[in-house]
């Protein structure tokens, strides 16, 4: 009696119906996809972040080295053109592509690293440099530098390898973001874009 009592009060076994399973695999499928979506734009974040420290470090380097030029810049008013690498482009200022130095230590193409290489073709960052008298008076010499450094967004590839590596198009040499700019080239939207500005002084020592 007391057996036949027991059975009966057992609560019986239950399993998991297929509809069940199925809201389980799809609820789950929901929280990977959203997971998955997440990690990717964390990963295109960070990508990106990284692009602009590096970035950001070619144009300081670049806005170091137009310092150093500008001490070859003297009193001797031939100093300018014949002693300067980069500062002499004053005369006109636009956008220009900066030659490489004479050491072929620095110009205006660098690797994912940011580290310049000759080889334009193979460049990840891109330089430009505009340089503007500001003052032009006798031994007082004092130059706007800006330089800007791009690079393609992802998803995209330099048109025709890294042509603005090696040359400046109308569309970026007209592009200025501190004025309405008249480019409407559409490849423009390609890239991002850092700009830096200062200045340099004319040097009173000796070259």
């Amino acid at each position: 009696m007391n057996a036949y009592r027991k059975t009966r009060g057992r609560a019986p076994s239950r399993g998991y119906t297929v509809i069940e399973l199925v809201m389980a695999m799809g609820i789950f499928a929901i929280g990977i996809t959203g997971v998955a979506a997440m990690q990717a734009a964390t990963s295109a974040s960070n990508r990106h972040a990284k692009n602009l420290a590096i970035a950001t470090s070619i144009a300081k380097t670049w806005q170091e080295e137009l310092a150093i030029d500008a001490l070859r810049w003297t009193d001797d008013p031939v100093s300018l053109n014949a002693n300067t690498l980069w500062i002499k482009n004053s005369i006109a200022p636009i956008w220009v592509l900066p030659l490489p130095n004479p050491a072929n230590t620095m110009g205006p193409s660098f690797n994912a690293l940011g580290n310049f290489i000759a080889q334009a073709n193979q460049a990840m960052f891109c330089v430009h440099i505009r340089l503007t008298p500001l003052l032009v008076a006798a031994g007082s010499g004092l130059v706007r530098t800006e330089v800007r450094v791009f690079w393609p967004k992802a998803g995209h590839a330099w048109e025709g390898g890294a042509a603005p590596c090696t040359a400046v198009p109308s569309a970026f040499r007209e592009l200025d973001l501190s004025a309405t700019s008249s480019a409407t080239n559409t490849e423009l939207d390609n890239f991002h874009f850092l700009y830096t500005a200062s200045a340099v002084r004319q040097s009173t020592g000796a070259p």
